[in-house]
């Protein structure tokens, strides 16, 4: 019984929160459970077995308790271990989305506000991606679950893959409201293609988005519409997405933030005209294609305006 409650403690505080371990004993904690209490029954008639047992939790106690604690802190201050949290400032997009975000209160590390993680996210790999997964469905993401592994992998070693779960679990009253963010680009990348690619790495990521943007945009050429709403439709057909006025502009937006710049389409005012103008503008129609004479009962006449004829 020692071992299994040992075993249960190390996998709640530590396995859970190691992607590595997590998915190594995914599916297999039924069968080692199991298979502790086959041992402790056999093992039952040996006194030994029971002192190795408190030996072995004694020993996890101590690995994973207040000493191991401590000597993590010492080395971390001599600068012989790497900070995990700081590993995950790993590209220049996380960098200074990490110092907008967290560094402009004045405060590097608010632990109580930001809690273990940069974010205050759970540590726990299925709870991330529980996280992730209920959204994709919720929202129509599409996300495989290839990517979605790949999203929570990337959240521990990327501040904002993290801050991207983050937001993802927060209560929305309309999707609108998901997109206000400066990654509004990622977000409407995600919502509105069928099929995405998706990096770890969220500089790639960002180049994956401006490239995607940019050869949708140029193809479609959004200048030829007489709205914006037409050349949605338009995008739509032609790559089976799921844009809208919103998404579009945001995709617009950023690349117009990167220097590719896109015409769009330009709308004229419309306006009514009585029967009298209308007589005019094809009476000075006719006159520029060359019909500015006619010939009646021997005499010539020459338009000079609505309403005027010289005689000769």
């Amino acid at each position: 019984m020692g071992l299994i409650v040992a075993f249960l403690i190390w996998y709640n505080l530590v396995g859970k929160n190691n992607p590595g371990i997590y998915k190594a004993l995914d599916g297999k904690i039924r069968g080692i459970v199991t298979t502790i209490i086959i041992l402790s029954v056999f093992g039952s008639a040996i006194p030994s077995f029971f002192i190795g047992s408190l030996v072995v939790v004694m020993t996890l106690a101590f690995t994973f308790g207040l000493p191991v604690f401590i000597i993590k802190t010492i080395l971390k201050s001599l600068g012989l271990i790497k900070d995990k949290e700081k590993e995950s400032l790993n590209s220049a997009y996380d960098r200074a989305r990490y110092e907008k975000e967290v560094n402009a209160t004045g405060n590097k590390k608010n632990k109580k506000k930001y809690g273990s993680s940069l974010t205050g996210l759970t540590k726990s790999y299925p709870k991330r991606r529980k996280i992730v997964e209920k959204f994709s469905k919720k929202y129509s993401l599409n996300l495989t679950d290839k990517e979605v592994d790949r999203i929570v992998d990337a959240s521990y070693t990327s501040y904002s893959w993290e801050r991207e779960i983050y937001d993802m679990d927060q209560d929305y009253d309309i999707l609108a409201q998901w997109y206000n963010r400066d990654t509004g680009w990622l977000r409407a990348y995600l919502r509105v293609f069928p099929i995405q690619s998706v990096s770890s790495d969220f500089d790639r990521q960002r180049e994956i988005c401006l490239d995607v943007f940019t050869q949708v945009l140029t193809e479609i050429n959004p200048g030829r519409f007489a709205t914006i709403d037409e050349c949605v439709d338009a995008i739509n057909d032609k790559y089976l997405t799921a844009f809208n006025e919103q998404t579009f502009m945001i995709a617009y937006r950023f690349l117009e933030a990167n220097k590719v710049h896109i015409d769009l389409p330009s709308h004229s005012v419309l306006k009514g005209e009585s029967e009298l103008e209308r007589l005019m503008h094809k009476y000075d129609e006719d006159a520029e294609r060359g019909y500015n004479g006619s010939v009646t009962g021997g005499t010539t006449y020459r338009n000079k305006g609505v309403g005027e004829k010289l005689k000769i």
